[in-house]
């Protein structure tokens, strides 16, 4: 409590403090260079070539730069991915906006296969699971993204 009251002199513990606390520690966070990073500056050696071909799957058929992309992996929008939970995520602030129902921020994929668990609520173990969602495991409801479908 000392470095926040340090940090936000006599302001007090707030919403507002917290998530611009938040906000500075997010802005820290750094990812160092991936094997990604060489073989897309042209080393055909830094990756495999299952890597490889999951990187063709990632930007064709599956679609995932859609939502994730540029060099962090991530656009910042907000999806709902269709998980099966009650939490409502984005809706709760724009209640009248039928596509920010069970929305949450698209997260990086930098360094992700260090992060786990996955999804806003740690519901997914591994990245096994997290395929097999994007798969089959979409719950059909007016909200989900229309950038998501079975993967087949």
């Amino acid at each position: 409590m000392t470095l926040f009251n340090i940090s936000f002199p006599g302001q007090g513990l707030t919403v507002k403090n917290i998530a611009q606390a938040i906000a500075i520690f997010e802005r820290t966070v750094v990812s160092g260079i991936a094997p990604f990073d060489l073989w897309i500056g042209g080393d055909e050696t830094a990756i495999s070539e299952t890597a490889k071909r999951g990187f063709d799957l990632f930007n064709n058929k599956a679609n995932c730069v859609a939502c994730h992309s540029g060099w962090n992996f991530t656009d910042d929008s907000f999806h709902d991915i269709g998980l099966p939970d009650k939490d409502i995520g984005r809706g709760n602030e724009v209640p009248n906006v039928v596509v920010m129902q069970h929305a949450f921020k698209v997260p990086t994929l930098r360094n992700a296969v260090e992060r786990a668990p996955y999804m806003h609520d740690g519901s997914l173990k591994n990245l096994f699971t997290v395929v097999s969602h994007y798969n089959d495991g979409f719950m059909k409801r007016p909200s989900k993204s229309e950038k998501f479908s079975s993967l087949n």
